[in-house]
């Protein structure tokens, strides 16, 4: 296992604005048959939880955003955004 703190990371995945969300879509058509007739717009996306050791907060972040970078997520169609946090230590 690697030195360090342990950190926990959440990353939220979505498509860009400017990207067609047929399955968003479907979602909504969804809603308004169910009665949810108020719903104006759905955004699918993606949901991950990464935990990791680091030195630093700063290293966290900086590791994962390299994750989502090369395998995550599509940056040519997809936006992120990242939450981190120090975890317990659990022994």
């Amino acid at each position: 296992m690697a030195d360090g703190k342990l950190f926990h990371a959440e990353v939220f995945v979505s498509l860009k604005r400017l990207v067609n969300d047929p399955e968003g879509i479907e979602i909504r058509n969804g809603l308004h048959n169910l009665g949810y007739g108020e719903v104006e717009d759905v955004r699918s996306g993606k949901y991950f939880q990464v935990r990791l050791r680091a030195n630093s907060q700063d290293e966290a972040l900086a590791r994962v955003n390299e994750m989502c970078e090369r395998l995550l997520v599509n940056t040519v169609i997809e936006e992120y955004r990242v939450q981190l946090q120090e975890s317990a230590q659990v022994s």
